[in-house]
């Protein structure tokens, strides 16, 4: 496991192996090979979940330390037909209830490819869709975007209105296996400097299957 490298014409130096997952490159000097772990980077996985049981809701843990935006991949189906998806913002003292909440999603629908939109002000949550049904192959999928609310951001007194903000796109299959696709966006429109989670739930009923993956960037 160790390395032998030439260190003159005639002399030999050991270069002891490495630990897991590290990898070799040349020392800051330029006169010796080292290991060093690899650095995750600006965009990086953070974790990955799934389940096929059914849920109240699904929490989402937010690093606001790490990161400074997050990205979301989001499939789920509802226990009950015709239920729409939402989402809530978690502290601490947990979900953030307060009718603050604004959010608008227009969706492609019918045969004639005609334009619906939903628009909500002062709500107590963000929905992100349409009805979907129940059946395999029917429910909702989304990539979302988060950006969390940060004072020290975009140099706005206060930072009162910044951050916060929620944009996806999507889709929904309804009660009749009909396709629908989804943009919108969101805020919450008085600072919260607490979010640690945001949470997916269904308006009736409960997730009754869902899988996700969550992306962070640091810059």
């Amino acid at each position: 496991g160790d390395l032998l490298y030439a260190t003159g014409s005639t002399t030999l130096a050991k270069l002891a192996k490495g630990t897991a997952l590290q990898k070799l490159q040349m020392n800051s000097g330029a006169t010796a090979p080292e290991w060093t772990t690899a650095s995750s980077g600006d965009y990086t996985k953070i974790a990955v979940g799934g389940s096929g049981a059914d849920l109240g809701s699904v929490s989402i843990a937010i690093d606001r330390t790490t990161y400074v935006s997050f990205e979301i991949y989001w499939q789920s189906v509802p226990t009950s037909d015709g239920a729409y998806p939402r989402i809530r913002y978690r502290n601490a003292s947990g979900q953030i209830t307060s009718s603050n909440y604004k959010s608008s999603y227009v969706q492609t629908q019918g045969s004639s490819g005609s334009i619906s939109s939903e628009h909500m002000n002062a709500a107590d949550h963000i929905q992100i869709g349409g009805n979907g049904g129940y059946q395999d192959l029917e429910g909702h999928g989304f990539h979302l975007t988060y950006t969390p609310h940060k004072t020290s951001r975009w140099g706005q007194s206060g930072g009162t209105y910044n951050g916060d903000m929620l944009t996806w796109q999507g889709y929904r299959i309804d009660e009749s296996d009909n396709w629908r696709d989804i943009r919108g966006g969101a805020k919450y429109d008085v600072v919260a400097d607490d979010v640690t989670h945001l949470d997916f739930y269904y308006n009736t009923g409960n997730v009754s299957m869902h899988n996700y993956a969550i992306y962070g960037r640091k810059a």
